[in-house]
């Protein structure tokens, strides 16, 4: 299962607009208030819980 994409965008306003418009037709709406810390090397981000507690945040491979 994927559980999030990211993409580099040129104008992440116009970009966001796009993507608010298009995902809302399948249900996807809104923004969820993200942090991210980026080096030349990798990224590390955090963010709440998006399933509203239903899931566990981690899953170990069984």
């Amino acid at each position: 299962m994927i559980s999030h994409v990211m993409q580099d965008v040129g104008d992440l306003e116009v970009t966001r607009k796009s993507y608010d418009a298009t995902l809302s037709i399948i249900d996807h709406n809104g923004v969820v208030q993200c942090h991210f810390y980026r080096s030349p090397a990798s990224s590390f981000g955090i963010t709440q819980p998006l399933n509203d507690g239903q899931l566990p945040t981690t899953m170990a491979a069984p």
